[in-house]
């Protein structure tokens, strides 16, 4: 070996691997403890130590796995910090100005597209949306965004792309990212324009890409709990401390199985296309239908007879789907669930009224999202109308067919008088 001289920085990545016949969380708190612990003193130290790891949840219940690892040692916990990979990011090199939310990167990302010429939205897509369509550039906002993010997850910008495939020669594509680049730099402009409202934001992912080396962090050592991937800028960020930092990677699995996981613990991907998973035959079940793969998954937790806690017992299924029926066939059973992935914001009452308000605004008050708004329960609550009011306004559209839902509404019935009522006490 050659000598290192004592100004060369070097990232050491000490990688230990745990036994996958075991839960993982129980072996990492029990490691930690005993990585950190002055017997003499009887405590555990690891104020100066990160944990990263994949979720929030992970890290919730880390915590309590450390204090009983503690507990069990007969030693006092000092709590190391423990956070998620993007939060680590962050940490590594902290922005300059405050973080754009998701909604402000759509409403920055909403004001680029308008104001590119419309010689340009037609070179970059096929249906440009019409200027009264909100909701049709909000849609093409979110997907640019998702991209952006996607991109810069690889330390790039769509410049970067275009410049890389002009230099391969591909130049009609190059042309494409191209313009993508000129839109993604009117929404870094948007978002750095402050005004009477909102301040100076960034976007994280693209501003982790120009930051600088990361700053010195308050930690002695950095440990990386069973991640399955980092993206290339948080690796960049890593392998670019300017202090010695020990980095460790605990990973779920036998250490035989080292070269199909890199050196930051994450899975190397070709490894394991190809691998062969032996699965005894009698721990295989076929089903035809979802509701018949969730009565598998019932009958299977019955079998267990209660050996496990809930927080013990895992349901996966790769296709999201069949949650529902998963959910549905455990809760007739008694047996309470919870998703993993959490409840989509968009799936909650008020952001399903706002969507309704928008498809009556959109539509030109059409009677298909007048219907829709006027059964929202909130709407319907609020309304107070007795049920023949809303049957009286079905029997009268079929009469009537309209395309819109503006006054004057036609009829001199009691039914037309009842519509009147619905609509006025909408408006």
């Amino acid at each position: 070996f050659r000598p290192v001289p004592r100004w060369t920085y070097v990232v050491c990545m000490l990688r230990e691997f745990l036994s996958w016949n075991e839960p993982f969380l129980p072996q990492a708190a029990a490691r930690l403890i005993d990585h950190h612990a002055d017997a003499a003193l009887g405590v555990a130290r690891l104020e100066r130590a990160w944990v990263v790891l994949p979720g929030g949840r992970a890290g919730r219940r880390l915590k309590e796995l450390l204090v009983d690892a503690a507990d069990q040692r007969g030693l006092r916990l000092v709590p190391p910090t423990i956070m998620t990979v993007g939060v680590l990011g962050h940490r590594l090199a902290p922005f300059q100005h405050p973080v754009a939310s998701g909604l402000e990167r759509v409403l920055a990302w909403s004001h680029a597209l308008h104001a590119q010429p419309h010689e340009l939205m037609q070179k970059l897509f096929t249906r440009v949306p019409e200027a009264g369509r909100p909701a049709a550039w909000t849609a093409l906002a979110r997907e640019l965004d998702g991209v952006s993010r996607t991109v810069a997850a690889g330390g790039l910008r769509f410049s970067d792309i275009a410049d890389r495939l002009h230099a391969d020669g591909h130049r009609s594509e190059a042309a494409r990212w191209a313009r993508l680049a000129r839109i993604q730099q009117a929404y870094e402009d948007a978002l750095a324009q402050p005004s009477s409202t909102a301040a100076v934001r960034c976007d994280a992912d693209l501003e982790r890409i120009e930051a600088a080396s990361p700053l010195r962090p308050p930690a002695d050592s950095i440990w990386l709990l069973g991640l399955a991937e980092l993206n290339a800028v948080t690796r960049r960020q890593l392998a670019a401390l300017d202090e010695w930092v020990a980095l460790h990677a605990l990973v779920h699995a036998p250490s035989d199985r080292a070269n199909d996981f890199d050196r930051f613990g994450c899975i190397r991907a070709e490894r394991w296309a190809t691998a062969q998973l032996d699965v005894p035959d009698e721990q295989i079940h076929f089903a035809e239908t979802p509701d018949e793969q969730a009565r598998l998954a019932a009958e299977w937790l019955a079998a267990l007879d209660g050996r496990y806690t809930p927080e013990e017992i895992l349901i996966g299924t790769p296709d999201a789907d069949v949650v529902p029926f998963i959910e549905s066939q455990l809760e007739r059973a008694g047996v309470p669930t919870r998703d993993a992935a959490g409840s989509s914001l968009r799936d909650t009452g008020p952001v399903r009224l706002l969507a309704a308000i928008a498809d009556v605004l959109s539509s030109g008050r059409s009677y298909e999202s007048i219907a829709a708004l006027v059964r929202h329960p909130d709407v319907e609550r609020w309304i107070d109308a007795p049920d023949d009011m809303l049957t009286a306004l079905d029997h009268w559209t079929l009469e009537h067919v309209p395309a819109r839902m503006v006054a004057p509404y036609l009829g001199t019935s009691n039914e037309a008088e009842r519509v009147r009522w619905v609509m006025d006490r909408l408006d």
